[in-house]
């Protein structure tokens, strides 16, 4: 869920809330957001706040780029609760969808233009903009790419794995149809390198990598058949290495993959 699918998480979760003072978590029927201390709230903290949820694959790019640029954090959005339709959450994005940015005055929707406004800001080997157009044109195209080529195709596979689409009974299409998608982003966009348009990752790498590393737990595995190919696992270990924040999909139990691991049978 996330940008184009914030329902999902409404439809496929039960409401019923439990808190514990002691962890300041949140579960929602096999749901848990760890709240890390913020909460939506826009004076929450300082620097660059990305509001959103951790288990999200479409959150959590921007989240890893404003951390491994230490210059922000997330904010955890409690959508069975309606946060993102308070009023001060609409003032930042009337859509009401996440991830949401905010910096400073400034308060935007949509990963991609998310990713672009911190890398033009912060990380600019991630995105040249004008300094090098036909770079950063290849960069957006393979974004774009993997937005609305790869993220669907994932979405019909891990999902209903992760219970934020209706159960699936036969998985044999759409697993081919995510391989494919895969493998043809990486090799139109990762060819001969370790990332898109060279050896350090752009935004467009960021974009993708958590469909990725989604993609390849063993419980996707196990409930789908899905099986990624070696090429799809070299990129994510490359990512791995290339981006510390990269750690935040694996660690702790509110990361995507605890998330995953937990709808095993």
């Amino acid at each position: 869920f996330g940008s184009r699918s914030e329902g999902e998480l409404q439809h496929f979760c039960s409401f019923s809330i439990v808190t514990s003072s002691h962890s300041n978590t949140v579960r929602v029927m096999g749901c848990n957001f760890g709240t890390q201390g913020q909460t939506a709230d826009k004076t929450a903290a300082s620097g660059v706040k990305i509001y959103g949820v951790s288990i999200s694959p479409n959150a959590m790019p921007a989240v890893m780029m404003v951390v491994e640029m230490n210059v922000g954090s997330l904010v955890q959005v409690d959508l069975t609760k309606g946060d993102q339709m308070k009023p001060e959450f609409l003032e930042m994005n009337p859509f009401h969808r996440v991830p949401t940015m905010n910096d400073g005055i400034l308060s935007i929707g949509e990963l991609s233009a998310i990713l672009r406004y911190l890398a033009m800001k912060y990380n600019k080997e991630a995105y040249p903009g004008s300094q090098d157009v036909d770079k950063s044109a290849f960069i957006d195209f393979a974004l774009t790419s993997a937005l609305t080529e790869v993220y669907p195709k994932f979405s019909k596979v891990v999902y209903p794995v992760m219970g934020f689409a209706p159960a699936v009974e036969d998985f044999s299409g759409p697993t081919e149809e995510l391989s494919k998608a895969i493998e043809t982003w990486l090799e139109h966009f990762v060819k001969g390198t370790d990332f898109v348009k060279g050896s350090k990752p752009t935004i467009a790498d960021y974009g993708v990598i958590a469909y990725l590393f989604a993609a390849m737990q063993p419980v996707i595995a196990e409930k789908t058949g899905f099986k990624p190919s070696e090429r799809h696992v070299q990129y994510v270990e490359n990512f791995s290495k290339a981006v510390k924040s990269s750690s935040l999909l694996s660690d702790g139990d509110n990361s995507i993959k605890a998330f995953i691991a937990s709808k095993s049978t």
